[in-house]
């Protein structure tokens, strides 16, 4: 009589494997059973293809990593020119410098203010 696997029966199998396995480790050869050297197989291929995962992620975090710290190193810089961009806009802007570049370029202060008359109508 021909039964179905039942999920008993894949535990059972499990252990089979893993006493073939502790057997053929300890014997220093495996028996060649089909069922067992499948098993092996894709234990070995589930392992690679975890370990291919393991490593793509390791490697991508990384490379987000450096790529982390040369921007926040670009931001440290750009922070730092702006702050000196404002340093020299403060400068420039005093009038105590504004009235020395216009003493360079020849103005001079006004020794009279005249009114200028407005237009009809704007009073």
């Amino acid at each position: 009589m021909v039964r179905g696997r039942t999920s008993g029966d894949e535990k059972l199998s499990i252990r089979e494997f893993l006493s073939w396995l502790a057997d053929g480790l300890r014997r220093g050869r495996f028996d060649r059973r089909p069922q067992m050297s499948r098993s092996l197989i894709l234990l070995v291929v589930g392992l690679v293809a975890m370990a291919a995962v393991y490593l793509t992620l390791v490697s991508t975090t990384a490379s987000t990593g450096r790529h982390l710290e040369e921007l926040q190193a670009e931001l440290l810089r750009l922070q730092r020119e702006n702050e000196q961009l404002l340093v020299d806009i403060s400068e420039a802007g005093s009038v105590t410098r504004l009235m020395e570049r216009a003493r360079q370029l020849g103005f001079v202060p006004a020794e009279e203010l005249l009114p200028l008359p407005l237009p009809q109508g704007e009073e």
